[in-house]
């Protein structure tokens, strides 16, 4: 398993290569005036909701598994997006023991995003091609139930451990596709990849689900649907 420093040093270096790659790769020779310096740093910004991941907890858990999740980003000089992400998650699942868990809250992430288009004319960046990186984060209350223990001297019992509460923490990397439908009206898809940072934190009995990751695991992979309207 990756180490939190490992983890942390990944996170920095993606981020500072989103914030300090240029546009060109050229030299900037002195007193030159590119495109992009010529194009206005407010570009409006764009909500969306999504509904892919929705569906596809859903349909892979038999509705024991919902998660609603909406974002927002804000358009840069057309290159760089800036990005707020959060949502809503409830599981509930029986482990191979007998166990029940189930347990329900909020994530939220935040991060940022690079136009891998030349951003110079605008009919370009209407439709888009994105990558970036997030740090997310879930906290939840969550039971379970049931659980079976072994005891030398008490024998076997089972026990129940409710009403817990925990946030886990957690990076992430992402590429995604933006296209304009109609009248600001826009559609994407999306797909990620999470590494967990707070998989050793100590606790009675660890979640088995994470709101905004997915299955408590070292990493998860996530796919996303969106439909937005730009502004």
């Amino acid at each position: 398993m990756p180490t939190k420093r490992t983890l942390t040093y990944i996170f920095i270096s993606l981020l500072a290569l989103a914030f300090f790659l240029p546009a060109n790769a050229a030299k900037r020779e002195e007193g030159e005036v590119r495109p992009l310096d010529t194009i206005p740093t407010w570009q409006g910004g764009n909500i969306k909701v999504d509904i892919g991941n929705t569906i596809y907890e859903m349909a892979v858990s038999g509705a024991d598994r919902l998660s609603f999740e909406a974002a927002l980003n804000f358009n840069l000089k057309r290159r760089f997006f800036p990005t707020i992400e959060g949502g809503f998650a409830s599981a509930k699942h029986k482990v191979g023991n007998g166990a029940t868990y189930s347990g329900k809250g909020a994530f939220g992430r935040i991060g940022l995003d690079i136009n891998c288009f030349k951003p110079e004319h605008k009919s370009v960046w209407l439709n888009l091609i994105l990558i970036g990186a997030r740090v997310g984060f879930g906290t939840q209350k969550y039971d379970t139930n049931d659980l079976s223990l072994h005891d030398v001297y008490w024998g076997d019992s089972r026990i129940d451990f409710n009403g817990q509460v925990r946030t886990d923490v957690w990076v992430e990397v992402n590429a995604s596709l933006q296209v304009n439908i109609y009248k600001g009206f826009t559609m994407g898809w999306g797909i990620r990849e999470r590494i967990l940072c707070t998989r050793g934190k100590k606790a009675n009995v660890l979640p088995w689900y994470i709101p905004g990751y997915g299955v408590n695991k070292n990493a998860s992979f996530g796919f996303n649907y969106y439909i937005g309207y730009r502004f």
